[in-house]
């Protein structure tokens, strides 16, 4: 068990140069989760980066960091990874193999139709998830109901 009475923290000051800002993405740069990001939320809390992450900020007058964000999940971007990670006992792609990396800059205009059109598409997901979760728990429940004998069921009385 971990003593509550000795807990050991960082200075404001010092942890000032590591938090995360509006327009930042983090990129995993080593481990089972080389390659995943992470666009910076106000929502999430304070956050800050540590050194098996890459911090990022896009010139905001030419690229959206929601925009990169989602490039960052497309299969150009995962195959990228695949390609890009050197093998040693941890994966790992470092900030000069990063900033190899070739990335579509179309409009801002164009940046935020495509954000909102694959934000739109979370959203039903997201949704659909939820009606799948439901679902999954009314069909335990009426399993449990139709094996308990709680909840009987009678044959259709005009067969297909």
């Amino acid at each position: 068990e971990l003593a509550s009475d000795n807990k050991a923290s960082i200075s404001e000051q010092d942890a000032a140069p590591f938090a995360l800002r509006i327009g930042d993405i983090v990129f995993a740069r080593s481990g089972a989760t080389v390659g995943k990001t992470y666009v910076y939320s106000p929502q999430d809390g304070r956050c800050s980066h540590a050194g098996y992450l890459i911090r990022f900020h896009p010139d905001s007058s030419r690229m959206l960091v929601s925009f990169l964000g989602q490039v960052t999940h497309s299969e150009r971007y995962l195959r990228w990874v695949q390609e890009s990670q050197r093998a040693q006992a941890q994966p790992n792609i470092n900030a000069t193999e990063y900033s190899s990396l070739l990335l579509p800059v179309p409009s801002l205009a164009e940046q935020e139709h495509i954000v909102g059109a694959l934000a739109k598409v979370d959203e039903r997901r997201k949704a659909e998830s939820l009606v799948l979760i439901e679902l999954a728990k009314l069909k335990a429940a009426l399993t449990s109901a139709l094996l308990t004998g709680d909840l009987r069921v009678t044959p259709d009385e005009h067969p297909a």
